[in-house]
């Protein structure tokens, strides 16, 4: 894998460094949007309650509000996560990846890891916030969404947010020393 060579190794690995960052902030900026919008929502909804019009239930109109809450404070609800579920780390790579090919192979391979994982953890963060709304809708009673679905939504999404800490956890649980990558 030379550098400029233009395998798709080297495709991945620049698209991930060129769509980190500008994604997670439009990611940002879209839950921003998103919760100003439920919190309208929400305003609406209590509005349409107290002109004594059959309206949503309650349980709706309340998690309307908790939503727009965590959307808004989403970067340290996925820190929380974080902790409650690894606990306290203390920096660095958890997970010990190896390959069986030698020299350069192995920087690159490091390399086209990192970038599969930042990768995986965008997806993650997507799918925690499309579970916080697979729980509201289900709070509305909607066909198709329930509460366990959007449970299972959010911790798959935290997990794939968490990929190295995961693997890390699952090595030292199984007693991995290394996985071989070849």
């Amino acid at each position: 894998m030379d550098e400029g060579s233009g395998s798709l190794a080297d495709l991945v690995i620049s698209l991930a460094g060129d769509i980190d960052e500008p994604l997670r902030l439009l990611i940002s900026a879209v839950c921003y949007l998103l919760a100003l919008g439920l919190f309208a929502q929400g305003c609406f909804r209590l509005l349409r309650a107290s002109e004594r019009v059959q309206g949503v239930s309650g349980m709706g109109t309340a998690l309307c509000f908790v939503v727009s809450v965590v959307l808004v404070t989403l970067p340290s609800w996925i820190v929380a996560g974080e902790m409650t579920m690894f606990g306290e780390r203390t920096g660095g790579v958890e997970a010990t990846l190896g390959y069986s090919g030698g020299g350069e192979g192995v920087d690159a391979m490091n390399r086209l890891l990192k970038a599969v994982f930042v990768i995986v953890g965008l997806v993650g963060l997507i799918a925690f916030v499309r579970g916080l709304f697979v729980l509201r809708a289900a709070a509305d009673g909607r066909p198709g969404a329930t509460a366990g679905g959007a449970a299972v939504m959010m911790f798959g999404g935290l997990l794939a947010w968490h990929m190295v800490p995961v693997i890390g956890a699952l090595q030292s649980s199984l007693g991995i020393k290394v996985l071989e990558i070849s």
